[in-house]
């Protein structure tokens, strides 16, 4: 009698085996860039949606209170005699409601932010501690005889580790002055 050996296909193959492996391996890799990738750029946006809502916080904080701006009398707050402000370098004050009221960028360790004090309370930072202020800039127009006194705020922002990932946001306030 002759028996014949039949060959059983029932599995895979080593070589088959292996091959599956490693395309498995592959997408897996892929997959874990494209992962790294979105959680990178999910991070990076948090800290830009910080730094913008800083931004919008202190523009809108600012712009509020100068546009209730008095005239000075020369004896107050620093600011000259029929002007609203006194203008530094990253710094202005003003009187509202009899008060004086101040905006500075000041250093907080590595950092600077943004407070706002007046004469009855001590600073309070508008600003996080991720939000490092690279520049604030207040460029006055305050001659009554020539117009409404205008502040023109200019301010560049960065997440504080990442100076390069910068937002530059201006505008303009005009004071709320009628003779």
């Amino acid at each position: 009698m002759i028996y014949q050996y039949k060959k059983n296909k029932k599995g895979f193959t080593l070589i088959e085996i292996l091959v599956s492996i490693s395309i498995i391996v592959m997408i897996m890799l892929a997959t874990a860039g494209i992962f790294r990738s979105v959680s990178s750029s999910q991070k990076r946006m948090a800290f830009d949606s910080v730094v913008l809502n800083d931004v919008n916080y202190f523009l809108k904080l600012a712009s509020e209170n100068i546009q209730g701006a008095e005239i000075g009398n020369g004896s107050s707050c620093g600011i000259a005699s029929n002007k609203f402000f006194d203008v530094q370098t990253n710094f202005i004050s003003f009187i509202k409601n009899g008060e004086c009221y101040y905006f500075e960028a000041i250093s907080d360790g590595d950092i600077k932010r943004m407070v706002m004090y007046t004469t009855s309370k001590s600073e309070n930072y508008i600003s996080s501690k991720k939000t490092n202020i690279i520049s604030l800039d207040f460029e006055v127009e305050d001659y009554i005889e020539f117009g409404q006194p205008l502040v023109t705020i200019s301010i560049k922002a960065a997440p504080e580790n990442e100076p390069n990932n910068y937002i530059s946001a201006q505008t303009s306030v005009s004071v709320n002055y009628y003779e």
